[in-house]
């Protein structure tokens, strides 16, 4: 199994700082700072400091920020090696 790890970040109001994608990669998403709206499959939630946020392999997911100040989060994903994750 792959595990990564990422670190993003949102300056500004109103930015979609991780717009609606897909991947074969289960995720998990942890807000550090700031507030928005998480996107899981066409359902919006609301999303603030402290949340954290899973993502099946293929959902489609995004967040957007509509706090006042910086988003920050990170972002892990799993990975199996050598298991093929088929697109539902």
């Amino acid at each position: 199994m792959s595990f990564y790890l990422f670190c993003r970040t949102a300056a500004s109001f109103n930015n979609e700082i991780h717009p609606p994608h897909q991947h074969a990669e289960e995720e998990y998403l942890y807000i550090v700072e700031g507030s928005g709206i998480w996107t899981l499959n066409g359902v919006e939630t609301p999303a603030k400091t402290g949340d954290v946020l899973y993502v099946s392999p293929w959902d489609l997911h995004g967040i957007f920020n509509t706090g006042d100040v910086s988003m920050k989060f990170f972002i892990t994903r799993a990975s199996s090696k050598g298991v093929n994750v088929e697109k539902p």
